[in-house]
């Protein structure tokens, strides 16, 4: 079963994903530093959103850019992992049928739902908080492209993508 569309994506290695999900991270910090270097206040749009929201309740920390960066490192990370990963291939080529799909979106939700959870559970005053989320992407992305589709390859007893011969034509 195909995870993914993009060819490009299929032509990295595991060690061009982690510098790929390395340049993410420095660019960002880079950014955050000379912001403030230079006198800006980095979460101005938090200040906004207190002066004008209505409700305190309203205003999460999940929507201030920084934890948008954590966000996105972490599935860059999980996505480089997962795509060149053991379990991938033997997973990518094989015939997934319709109670394999079904059952490939259960256990993707029930573990996209668990995520999301331990993300409400967290506490934003928590020393490594964004390192905690970065974990938490970086984790969820993984197991939805690699080790899930795997877990219901084994699960069905379908071979590894990799030992099923193709049909002479």
């Amino acid at each position: 079963m195909k995870v993914y569309r993009t060819p490009s994506l299929s032509a990295l290695s595991r060690n061009q994903y982690m510098m790929l999900t390395a340049a993410i991270v420095i660019s960002v910090l880079g950014l955050h530093f000379i912001v403030k270097a230079l006198g800006s206040d980095v979460l101005w749009s938090i200040e906004k959103a207190i002066k004008w929201c209505i409700r305190r309740e309203y205003i999460h920390i999940d929507s201030t850019p920084f934890y948008s960066f954590s966000r996105y490192s972490g599935v860059s990370l999980g996505l480089g992992l997962g795509l060149s990963s053991a379990y991938y291939r033997k997973t990518e080529r094989s015939r997934f049928s319709y109670k394999m799909i079904v059952s490939l979106v259960i256990l993707n939700l029930a573990a996209s739902n668990f995520c999301v959870y331990i993300h409400k559970t967290l506490s934003p005053q928590m020393f490594g908080w964004y390192f905690v989320e970065f974990a938490i992407n970086a984790t969820t992305t993984y197991l939805i492209t690699a080790v899930i589709p795997n877990f219901v390859r084994i699960a069905s007893k379908v071979p590894p993508a990799y030992k099923i011969k193709k049909k002479p034509a």
